[in-house]
């Protein structure tokens, strides 16, 4: 009986609050009220809270000109705040600090504002619906950005490659992947990370434990997601597609460096052989190509590589799965540019052209071995003559070596 007063009471008041000076704040959803007796009723209704659980907080009253000076300055960025509460509450973005932990499920959260807009969450009320989908939220804010699944609004654009996003938060994620920032470190193997979700998922690699199975090829993986990823490789699935060149992929990583191909410059140029990057990052991975340095190393037979997607399309070869199958020959292949090549022999086609001698090649790799053999330099026929056939001798040796 109670709780239909209150509710009466609530309903009665909704054009007060709006009208009225506020006041009262609820310290669970931060919902503000004109009433302390509103306020006391919202609370034990949506929130099951008493007076004697909690103390009603009143919002401050505003700061005079004279008190609003900057004089709090982060020592890891230029912000600069009027007060030393906000500067320790900004510090904790920097430090990824989390001090504050839901007592439901041991969430932790960085500020005590965050915390109490997370318990909503634990709430059975879920006031607010949407129109399209009849989906229910405990939050105003959390139905509208649900509502850009529906319009297709994506607010948020990165500025680097003009990719958007639908909230803030999937943009701050984006945005180290164009910087190479990795600033979570694995304490174990001393890896770094661009976000705390990358790090606390690499961190089941050391524990061992591969729950997930596939049931193709009977491998085991540590996330449902790599399970996902891996079976792909089966299936032939290339769900992200670039909205420029139309190509797919199989991973939404293998997408965001893609794009890096049509946006930005070049800037990024090595020191030993003049070859110019779009990021730090891959510069960096091309320089293990003259260091010698191979990082990745195959669990069946130990075969190094320089970079984790080389060694993902030799591991296909362990399966010993050839999904790619040839229409004219029927011969089969582990990869799709494999294959694609192979068609060549059968249509003649040979895109890729000297732009010195208007030789044509049926692959880029021929064409690049081509013109690292100088036959160039001099002009001399002589010494093509004799490169044509030092190759034609390999080709033979190679199929006796087969056969």
């Amino acid at each position: 009986m109670t709780n239909k007063i209150a509710r009466k009471i609530l309903s009665k008041t909704k054009m007060l609050t709006k009208s009225s000076k506020i006041f009262h704040k609820c310290i669970v959803c931060s919902k503000q009220f004109a009433n302390k007796n509103i306020l006391f009723f919202h609370k034990k209704i949506f929130h099951n809270v008493s007076n004697k659980h909690a103390k009603d907080k009143k919002t401050p009253p505003k700061a005079s000109p004279k008190t609003t000076t900057n004089k709090f300055k982060c020592t890891f960025c230029p912000k600069k705040f009027s007060f030393k509460s906000l500067l320790i509450n900004h510090k904790r973005v920097h430090t990824n600090e989390k001090p504050f932990q839901c007592e439901t499920c041991q969430k932790f959260f960085r500020s005590q504002s965050h915390l109490n807009q997370h318990k909503i969450v634990h709430v059975t009320k879920k006031p607010f619906t949407c129109d399209i989908c009849q989906k229910r939220f405990t939050q105003s804010t959390s139905l509208k950005i649900h509502k850009r699944v529906h319009t297709g609004e994506k607010p948020f654009t990165c500025e680097l490659c003009q990719r958007k996003f639908t909230q803030l938060a999937g943009l701050l994620k984006h945005k180290p992947l164009h910087t190479g920032e990795k600033k979570f470190k694995c304490e174990i193997c001393e890896k770094s990370f661009p976000r705390s979700d990358v790090l606390l998922r690499h961190k089941l690699v050391h524990t061992g434990l591969k729950s997930h199975k596939c049931d193709v090829c009977e491998s085991y993986f540590a996330h449902s997601s790599s399970l996902i990823q891996h079976k792909r490789i089966h299936t032939g699935e290339k769900p992200y597609k670039c909205k420029k060149c139309e190509k797919y992929f199989m991973r939404l990583s293998e997408l965001y460096r893609h794009t890096k191909n049509h946006c930005g410059t070049k800037s990024f140029k090595c020191e030993k052989c003049g070859k110019s990057f779009i990021s730090s990052e891959r510069l960096s991975k091309h320089k293990q190509t003259h260091d010698g340095v191979r990082p990745f190393k195959c669990d069946a037979c130990e075969k190094t590589f320089v970079e984790l997607v080389h060694l993902r399309k030799h591991r296909l070869i362990h399966t010993g799965v050839r999904r790619h199958k040839c229409d004219v020959c029927e011969k089969s292949f582990f990869h799709s540019s494999d294959l694609k090549k192979h068609t060549q022999i059968h249509t003649g086609l040979k895109p890729y052209k000297c732009d010195m001698c208007e030789k044509s090649f049926a692959d880029s790799g021929k064409l690049s071995r081509h013109k690292k053999r100088k036959i160039h330099a001099g002009n001399d026929s002589l010494e093509l003559d004799k490169i044509e056939k030092n190759r034609r001798t390999r080709v033979v040796l190679k199929r006796l070596k087969l056969n």
